[in-house]
């Protein structure tokens, strides 16, 4: 809990009570926001503000060089990831170019194929023909004829 001089009006005490969150409410010692208040009892409410005040500019600047180097860490490792990423997806392209010209290779392969098997379907169906046109042919002769002994 903070506790400052009486001469401070309700919005001062209001400000230092949100400037000492910002400290850190818990802090004992030299430097720490209680001694610090105890330090404030002798002093105007106007130089008690201005007092937190630097303080804690000093405290923030020192917390937002820290996230500096916290963002800085956190930006390389996402550089890194999406260098990854970026590896990662140019093997992919060139698997799937491979993929694109093995299909196309496949495809002219499968239209070979088909007119191959139209072409085959074709002689078949002619040699079919031919065969039961010799049946035909043969069979009535060989109705009249006998056989010799």
């Amino acid at each position: 809990m903070l506790t400052v001089c009486p001469s401070l009006s309700s919005s001062m005490l209001q400000e230092l009570k949100c400037m000492s969150r910002g400290l850190g409410e818990n802090s004992y010692g030299p430097g720490g926001v209680h001694w610090k208040i105890q330090k404030l009892r002798n002093m105007s409410a106007t130089d008690a503000i201005s007092l937190l005040r630097n303080n804690k500019a000093v405290k923030v600047s020192i917390v937002k060089s820290e996230e500096t180097k916290v963002r800085q860490e956190d930006l390389s490792k996402l550089l890194y990831e999406v260098q990854l990423l970026r590896t990662q997806q140019d093997n992919m392209e060139c698997q799937i170019q491979d993929m694109k010209q093995q299909n196309e290779v496949l495809w002219r392969e499968v239209v070979s194929l088909r007119q191959n098997h139209t072409q085959q379907q074709k002689v078949m169906n002619k040699l079919i023909q031919f065969l039961f046109s010799q049946m035909q042919s043969s069979t009535p002769s060989a109705v009249g004829l006998k056989r010799k002994l």
